[in-house]
């Protein structure tokens, strides 16, 4: 199947073959299916499938799959037989679809320059399809198969195979051996390098890994995902007008992707967008944003088929280890649902931020966190001595994964009417999750990963939130999210913990009493009553770690954290310098390492508890700075590691020491979270 089967027709090749778990899938968006039918066969076939393919349109065929057994329909078919006796009916559904995802296709992450063009052709064609025909299945199945079909990445086994020009995806060089020998962390981060993803090489870096494909990990993450039965959708008012999006607002929003983002098993990156939106090819580009626009308002209007939102919101599955123990399952989506969620975020941001208020800080509030920790601290410094004061922070299990859907999807109806559609069409059926060749069901709770997961959590748990404010009296009611922050009059703050435990339960929160944490520096015996707080909650008696920050008045538990935070950010620069690339280190520690790691911990710790650290961490960093500038030779003393410390247009590198950096960053935080 190379350049003699497609021949010259056109720049690209808009037929394409994949390998599905050794089998073969052809999809044909322009050509006469004669050509491919010869050259498909004109060998003896091998294969032991069935031969599955559209009704033939004249001479064109929309497609043909070979080798895999067919989703719902039987079909036979004799390799020694005339091509036209092939029986066959339509068979691109949804259960071909999963099975296509169900299998990872490694898919190239740029588009080369001179296929731009006739990809984004085809591309606007495959979306124009969907455009005309919103409610046909089969349309919206081709659009997501087209990235896998045409972008898959292709590695020559030969040099024969290398000479070709026909191929669109990535000309690898070929290479008979692989280094085994090389770390797999550091192959990847040096590939996010190259995709200019400073932050992924940073969380690579300094992740503890991924759990092991095996049973037990399966087992985690089916009990991270439990079965809960289908939601109660509310009814929909007539009058509901959908949220639109213009072209100049996906433009942004596509635009806002981070470098590097993945994708989900549709194979279509957000790299792709910028592509073919991008160069000289603008007598397609502006058609094609129009066409994207109205795939986006199409979505947010819920005019397409209901059972495509399990496939909308299907996502291979990550299982993260945590550096306590355990997994946090992540998921991936589509770049499609990225980005509608995107441009939802974009229309009910500024009425979210009015209605959530004060009391969420995990949801368009700049620097919420910081807010939260200087807050606390503001109190506990205020009222020290009082001994009828309690702080309780709440921490719930599994939060995300469990929150009841029926009510999530309650709030958004009557709080964001206007996008209730797009989340009903994602959250209303069981969402397919892919592990290994595992297939799970996500039908509770709201995706880790899913970009308006956050909110969607928030607007769930803020009745909680509204319900506390106006039944109890409380010095600060703050939440990160699912972390909650409750200071007040100690049994004002009991009567504040059996709310959220009562109103958590219906909701479909479990409060983890094992985690969930009661502190005061002047201890109330009234807290030891029974029935005030759990006999088991945790009492730590000199301070807390809240959002990773403390929050004590105790010097040595504050400087202990800051003391951790810094041998962290020592053992990334460690891990940075196996990288062995002076020039991408400096990119790191320019713009993600270093002394950017410490940032959060000099804004929300007072100077006074971080010199000690700081003295540690700068020599142990003037260090790495003469191995990276001059391999550890002698030259290198102090005005040497201060003259680097300037800024780049002053003739420096632009690194600032943990000395520079620690009074200016407290000041500032204070200032901006008053």
């Amino acid at each position: 199947m190379g350049k003699n089967m497609i021949g010259a027709e056109t720049e690209l090749c808009t037929m394409a073959q994949f390998m599905f778990r050794g089998k073969l899938f052809f999809y044909n968006s322009k050509f006469g299916c004669v050509s491919m039918h010869l050259h498909a066969w004109s060998k003896s076939c091998k294969g032991h499938g069935d031969i599955i393919s559209s009704p033939l349109n004249g001479r064109e065929l929309d497609f043909l799959i070979h080798d895999i057994s067919k989703p719902i329909d039987e079909v036979s078919f004799s390799c020694a037989g005339d091509i036209n006796d092939v029986v066959s009916r339509p068979c691109l559904d949804l259960d071909l679809l999963d099975k296509v995802f169900q299998t990872q296709f490694h898919i190239i992450f740029h588009i080369p320059i001179k296929c731009r063009l006739s990809f984004s052709r085809a591309f606007k064609q495959t979306i124009d399809t969907v455009i005309i025909n919103p409610l046909d299945t089969s349309c919206w199945i081709k659009l997501l198969l087209f990235p896998i079909c045409i972008l898959r990445n292709y590695v020559p086994k030969s040099k024969v195979e290398e000479r070709s020009e026909h191929d669109i995806s990535t000309k690898s060089k070929f290479s008979g051996h692989k280094d085994n020998q090389v770390d797999a962390n550091l192959r990847l981060c040096r590939r996010k390098l190259g995709q200019g993803s400073y932050t992924t090489v940073i969380r690579v870096l300094t992740s503890s890994g991924v759990a092991p494909l095996s049973d037990n990990t399966l087992v985690d993450l089916k009990l991270k995902h439990p079965y809960a039965p289908p939601p109660t959708l509310p009814t929909a008012p007539n009058e509901v007008v959908a949220a639109t999006a213009s072209s100049d607002m996906v433009l942004s929003r596509i635009q806002s992707f981070p470098k590097g983002t993945s994708c989900g098993r549709d194979g279509l990156h957000a790299q792709h967008f910028l592509d073919v939106l991008s160069g000289s090819d603008v007598i397609v580009v502006d058609d094609l944003l129009d066409s994207i626009t109205s795939i986006v308002n199409i979505l947010l209007s819920g005019n397409c088929p209901p059972q495509l939102g399990m496939c909308f919101a299907s996502a291979p599955l990550t299982p993260l280890l945590k550096p306590g123990g355990g997994i946090r399952p992540i998921e991936v989506g589509t770049i499609w649902r990225g980005l509608v969620y995107k441009v939802v975020t974009s229309v009910v941001s500024k009425d979210m931020s009015i209605y959530l208020g004060y009391f969420q800080f995990g949801v368009g509030v700049p620097c919420g966190g910081e807010a939260i920790l200087h807050s606390a601290n503001r109190i506990l410094d205020e009222k020290r001595n009082l001994n009828t004061m309690s702080m309780l922070l709440v921490d719930f299990r599994n939060a995300f994964n469990l929150v009841d859907r029926s009510a999530m999807l309650r709030e958004v109806r009557n709080k964001c009417p206007s996008v209730s559609r797009w989340v009903g069409f994602c959250y209303a059926s069981p969402a397919r999750l892919y592990y290994g060749s595992s297939t799970l069901s996500s039908s509770q709770g709201v995706q880790q990963g899913d970009l308006l997961g956050p909110l969607l959590f928030s607007l769930t748990l803020h009745p909680t939130a509204l319900k506390i404010s106006r039944q109890c009296k409380l010095d600060l009611q703050a939440w990160y999210l699912d972390d909650g922050t409750i200071i007040g009059d100690t049994l004002m703050v009991s009567q504040d913990f059996h709310i959220i435990k009562t109103e958590g339960d219906a909701i479909g929160l479990d409060l983890n009493i094992q985690k969930t944490e009661l502190f005061w520096p002047s201890f109330d015996v009234r807290s030891t009553q029974v029935g005030v707080f759990p006999a088991d909650i945790v009492r730590p008696s000199v301070g807390v770690k809240l959002l990773g920050g403390p929050v004590s008045l105790d010097a040595s538990f504050c400087s202990q954290l800051v003391f951790d935070r810094v041998h962290k950010s020592m053992q990334l620069m460690d891990a940075v310098h196996r990288l062995d690339d002076p020039q991408s280190e400096l990119m790191l520690f320019h713009n993600c390492a270093g002394i950017s790691k410490l940032y959060f911990t000099l804004r929300t710790t007072a100077p006074c508890y971080v010199k000690d650290a700081q003295v540690v961490f700068d020599k142990y960093f003037s260090n790495f700075m003469r191995k990276l500038v001059i391999g550890d030779g002698p030259v290198y003393g102090l005005l040497q590691h201060r003259v680097a410390s300037l800024p780049i247009r002053d003739g420096g590198l632009g690194i600032y020491s943990m000395y520079d950096t620690m009074q200016y960053c407290y000041l500032a935080s204070c200032s901006q979270t008053l």
